[in-house]
């Protein structure tokens, strides 16, 4: 949601305007996925839908919360890769990201894992 839909604190909208509001978001987050796929050389189409959710999540600039992630991405060390998004920027404890929804760092984790093995 944004200024654009014009609506007011505590407004209650139904379901289909819930609906459309998440097809958007989601239809946004692939369109990003789709371009930092390209951006980092990845090929591989089943890592799309984790990098849509990261995009879905924290936004398209969740790059320059993990700068040194993006950059072992883009380098393709997935696996630095994936133990930089669970870190905070100093390295000394996890990230916000990891401490508030650990999963969701698991299942980006994971995906970039599995990229290691596949390499580009």
């Amino acid at each position: 949601m944004g200024p654009d839909d014009n609506l007011k604190v505590g407004e209650q909208i139904d379901d289909a305007r819930i609906d459309a509001f998440f097809q958007q978001d989601a239809a946004s987050a692939m369109t990003a996925a789709k371009a930092h796929a390209a951006e980092a050389g990845i090929a591989h189409g089943d890592f799309l839908p984790a990098l849509a959710s990261v995009n879905f999540q924290l936004g398209d600039g969740w790059r320059n919360k993990f700068p040194a992630a993006w950059q072992k991405i883009k380098d393709g060390d997935y696996t630095g890769a994936a133990s930089d998004v669970a870190l905070n920027g100093n390295g000394t404890g996890p990230s916000i990201w990891k401490a508030q929804t650990p999963d969701r760092v698991q299942d980006f984790q994971s995906a970039l894992w599995a990229l290691a093995g596949k390499r580009r």
